[in-house]
This record gives C-alpha cells, sequence and structure tokens, in this order.
C-alpha cells in the first residue's frame, strides 16, 4: 500500500459527535493486498465516527459479494458477506499503547486515519468458514469427477481382518 490511500477518515476538524461516510471496497480495494484470498468483491462500506475529544470510536459495516474458491468443486464464485465490527481509536502517545490490545493509539498530532485494513478485516471474517456453492450449482464435471474417486463404504467390502479386530472389540465390551 504504498500510494495514497482513498480510504482514509479525516478526523480534524469534525466537531464532536457522530459522523457519516461511505466507501466502496471493489477489485481495486482487493487488488491492494498482497496474497489476499479475495481478489474480486462489490462491497458497500458505511462507517460512523463517533468523536469524542481525545476518544474516537470507528462502526464498520459491510455489506456486499466477494469471490471466493468453492470448497467442494474448486471454481470460483460469488458469496455474500456481511459484517460490523467496532474499532476504538484513542488520541495518545505509544508507551499506552501496552495497556489495552483492543484500542488503536494514534498520535496526538494526527488528523486522519487510513482504514483500509480495517474494512478487509471486516470482510474477511465475514466470510464463512464453509464456502460452497448453492446446490446443485457446482461445476457438474468436477462434481462427476469426485464422485467418480469417492471412496464407497459398502458393509459388504469390509477387510476381514477388520472384522476380527471388530469381534475382539466387542468381546472386550
Amino acid at each position: 500500500m504504498s500510494e495514497k490511500s482513498p480510504y482514509v477518515v479525516r478526523f480534524s476538524g469534525l466537531g464532536q459527535g457522530l459522523h457519516h461516510f461511505e466507501f466502496e471496497a471493489d477489485d481495486a480495494f482487493f487488488a491492494r493486498f498482497e496474497k489476499s484470498e479475495f481478489e474480486k468483491g462489490q462491497v458497500a462500506v458505511r462507517v460512523v465516527l463517533e468523536k469524542h475529544s481525545v476518544v474516537m470510536r470507528l462502526t464498520l459495516t459491510c455489506e456486499g459479494r466477494v469471490e471466493v474458491m468453492c470448497d467442494y468443486c474448486a471454481q470460483p464464485f460469488m458469496i455474500p458477506v456481511s459484517g460490523q465490527q467496532v474499532f476504538v481509536v484513542k488520541l495518545g502517545n505509544e508507551e499506552a499503547a501496552d495497556d489495552d490490545e483492543d484500542v488503536i493509539f494514534l498520535p496526538v498530532q494526527e488528523h486522519e486515519i487510513d482504514i483500509t485494513a480495517f474494512i478487509y478485516e471486516v470482510i474477511a471474517l465475514s466470510v464463512p468458514l464453509r464456502r460452497v456453492h448453492p446446490e446443485g450449482q457446482c461445476d457438474p464435471d468436477m462434481v462427476k469427477s469426485i464422485q467418480n474417486y469417492a471412496v464407497k463404504n459398502d458393509a459388504e467390502d469390509i477387510d476381514p481382518r477388520w472384522e476380527v479386530l471388530k469381534n475382539l472389540k466387542n468381546k472386550l465390551n
């Protein structure tokens, strides 16, 4: 992220209270991250900044879709994402940063905050762990290949050596 980020919230000059910002996380947003698991997406980002004298609360809400690989057929597809997270930002010295890991410390002379990483974090945390196409939308050729190589578990095909061990286990119980 060498060039200036368009995902910056400028808080100097704002009065105390609530302030609203909107951003769009698109393909260009995801291209900013090397080795990201997401390369494409369209996510609307709403930011509510609650400003106080030395403390700010940033509430990020993300809704949209990102492209992921299907865990079953390994084909890309768009999956809906929706998430919200609150970040607490304090203006102060770096020494206080050791006290609380959940608080982001900024130098007192700072007048804006780059929220690019925060947006990515909210999106990444809102993607489900199991990523599969909706029913019937997986690549049919891949599904056929998977079924051809799937291990069949028929009760009739039990190796006789396992049957002996199974009988031994039953006798011990």
